[in-house]
């Protein structure tokens, strides 16, 4: 602290693992702003989000968290923060460790903004 000269010990947020997980989110839901919304989610957990988009298609009824082999627990972890949504399944990507499809089922959280 600059003004006492106390020095913080900051706890990190998250694994070095996750910081280095890269992620897609793309919403598939309709609802203005998912993707971002769900971006800012993740990287204020030490996620690393590449890109945000839209979804080739709208009405996925349900988010889904796509994974690469080894990822599982980080896709997990993305599922309990967004309130236990998500159907996971383990994909070959090849861009990305973790592709996340916004669905209808997305509550939009009010402390976090695009």
């Amino acid at each position: 602290d600059k003004i006492t000269g106390e020095k913080k010990s900051e706890e990190p947020s998250v694994l070095a693992e996750q910081a280095t997980t890269t992620i897609r989110v793309l919403n598939g839901s309709g609802i203005p702003g998912a993707a971002a919304r769900v971006s800012v989610l993740l990287e204020e957990k030490g996620f690393n989000v590449l890109s945000t988009g839209n979804a080739k298609r709208l009405g996925y009824k349900e988010t889904v968290i796509q994974y690469k082999k080894g990822k599982e627990e980080d896709a997990s972890l993305i599922s309990e923060f967004l309130s236990g949504a998500g159907i996971l399944e383990e994909i070959e990507i090849e861009d990305v460790d973790i592709l996340i499809i916004i669905g209808k089922d997305f509550t939009p959280l009010e402390s976090i903004t695009p």
